[in-house]
């Protein structure tokens, strides 16, 4: 992509707010394209910049596993850019904090019930448990996770 002078990132970031706010469904996608393809810190946004935008991403991802990963990732940097905002506080450092926790448990149940294990942006198949191929093997794999049939 072109590179953006510090006026130019600033215009671009200012319209993906003006999307987010107005929630509309280009917004994520725009967004989440703009901070895998530029380096925010690089083009001379602002520590408030950077945040509001990963911010505005987080909230505009739809509560689905796939998004997880993502979610995690963006809010793991939130929380690294926000000792260096002027939002800097105990309370909203607690609130990332728990967002963080919340998001990988969700990940984790997601992980474990699914038997995929995502890492990054990339999925792989976990080796299944040496009991559940006994059971499956046997026929009893229906009664072991509480089908009815």
């Amino acid at each position: 992509m072109a590179s953006m002078d510090l006026n130019e990132a600033r215009s671009y970031v200012n319209y993906l707010l003006t999307l987010g706010i107005r929630r509309e469904e280009a917004f994520g996608a725009l967004a989440f394209t703009f901070i895998k393809e530029h380096d925010m810190e690089a083009l001379g946004l602002l520590p408030e910049e950077q945040f509001n935008l990963l911010m505005s991403i987080v909230q505009a991802f739809a509560p689905e596993p796939k998004r997880y990963t993502q979610k995690l990732e963006l809010l793991k940097r939130a929380k690294e850019l926000q000792a260096r905002t002027s939002y800097s506080n105990p309370e909203l450092l607690r609130q990332l904090d728990y967002d963080i926790r919340k998001t990988q448990a969700e990940l984790d149940i997601y992980n474990d019930a699914s038997g995929v294990r995502v890492v990054g942006l990339v999925s792989e198949t976990v080796k299944t448990s040496d009991a559940a191929i006994e059971l499956f093997e046997n026929g009893n794999l229906n009664r072991a996770v509480g089908s009815t049939d």
